[in-house]
């Protein structure tokens, strides 16, 4: 899908500049007295416009050339020389089967997003990782803290037709509806009204389960599909962490009766010709 390949190489990029600067500052003595820029404004800024404005736009910021090539034409799967020094890695997080919303809202406030309500000031004490240690200690949510940039699709069981699109960047957190799933959407308002032929709705189409695992396929293109950048990540603790949020084997029977009284899906694939059709 897409949103494993769109814009991965700027977040990629942006993730290895605000490494290098880190760094950098770490090795830097401290400030003399007077000199108007203190360790903690350089690093202020360099967090807030990194990933305030970074994702955003095309950006530059003086990298070094070598590592900025190898960061646009290096595949994901294959860390650059860049990443590898700061520990930097990604991984999809890819699951079908829906998120309960309860158990996903305490795994949202293990990101350092938190806010004072009454000021909207930040609270939490989050600080762009190093590529030192991995600060896992304390809760099983502690993993979240290495994650420095997190996107993608998300199912959450309350909202059976809405597509939910995640969004984290640092501090930053957002978690908005998106828009019906394609299996709730009329073929002839999908991209090219819905023509076998066209080459966006056989993408969209291939993200259409195809009944594996088992059961998968009633639910149309519905899934888990977040891409996930950090430093020294621990990707199995991470999955298990979100793993635990998706619905049971009993709770998704209940979901399943649910479903039946919703309005009903509208396409799906058919399995012999990979083809949307309407039902």
């Amino acid at each position: 899908s897409w949103v494993c390949n769109a814009d991965d190489e700027d977040d990629l990029r942006e993730a290895v500049r605000a490494a290098k600067e880190l760094s950098k500052k770490r090795k830097e003595p401290p400030a003399e007295e007077g000199d108007g820029h203190a360790h903690g404004e350089g690093h202020g800024h360099g967090h807030g416009h990194g990933h305030g404005h970074g994702h955003e736009h095309q950006h530059g910021h003086g990298e070094d050339a070598k590592e900025t090539s190898e960061a646009k034409s290096g595949d994901r799967t294959t860390e650059t020389s860049a990443s590898k020094k700061y520990g930097i890695s990604s991984f999809v997080y890819s699951r079908r089967r829906p998120f309960h919303p309860k158990r996903l809202m305490k795994v949202i406030m293990c990101l350092p997003v938190k806010v004072d309500p009454a000021t909207g000031a930040n609270v939490d004490e989050w600080q762009f990782p190093s590529s030192g240690t991995p600060q896992t200690e304390g809760s099983d949510g502690a993993v979240m803290k290495t994650v420095i940039r997190s996107k993608g699709f998300v199912w959450v069981a309350n909202q059976h037709r809405s597509a939910q699109y995640w969004s984290h960047a640092g501090h930053y957190f957002e978690l908005r509806a998106l828009g019906l799933w394609w299996a709730a959407t009329a073929l002839d308002s999908w991209p090219d009204q819905g023509d076998g032929g066209s080459k966006e709705v056989l993408k969209i189409a291939a993200d259409f389960a195809q009944g594996e695992p088992a059961g998968t396929a009633r639910w149309g293109d519905r899934r888990q599909e977040m891409v996930f950048i950090g430093i020294r990540m621990e990707q199995g603790k991470i999955e298990a962490l979100l793993d635990s949020c998706l619905l049971t084997d009993q709770e998704m029977e209940t979901y399943a009766q649910q479903a039946q009284t919703a309005q009903p899906d509208v396409v799906r694939v058919d399995p012999a010709t990979g083809q949307a059709v309407s039902i």
